[in-house]
């Protein structure tokens, strides 16, 4: 896999994952008046990445294939992550959030499909394809 050069992460993101409520600490998760889940977000790490719209992803054989579901609104390519304390790699559990300061600043990205998870070390590529919250 190809090393990714740091000119091609301009922008930042915070890495969240998903969280159950639980205001009352009783050992319960909150629900809503419709019974769901209530869910929070913790941000448990930031990290540099480069972003592509879906019309702009060039020679991608997973998206021109369509084998990514079809409302994928962008791909973002950064360095192979795990999470700092407990190891977990990215999945869609987590969302990516653009950090201040970069052109993605404010902008919720849900996570679809992550390829390449299998690679070790800080130094290989992931691209995961995302769908922007609005």
């Amino acid at each position: 896999m190809p090393m990714l050069n740091p000119g091609e992460m301009p922008h930042r993101v915070a890495v969240q994952e998903e969280c159950t409520k639980d205001s009352d600490n009783d050992g319960q998760p909150d629900t809503t008046e419709l019974g769901t889940l209530e869910t929070k977000w913790k941000t448990v790490d930031t990290v540099w990445c480069g972003y592509a719209e879906r019309g702009r992803v060039p020679g991608s054989e997973i998206w021109h294939g369509q084998q990514v579901s079809p409302q994928v609104t962008g791909k973002i390519t950064m360095r192979y992550w795990r999470h700092p304390v407990t190891l977990q790699r990215l999945t869609p559990r987590h969302r990516l959030i653009g950090e201040p300061g970069t052109a993605l600043a404010g902008r919720t990205f849900n996570i679809e499909v992550v390829t390449n998870p299998g690679e070790r070390g800080g130094t290989t590529v992931m691209a995961v394809f995302v769908t922007e919250q609005q």
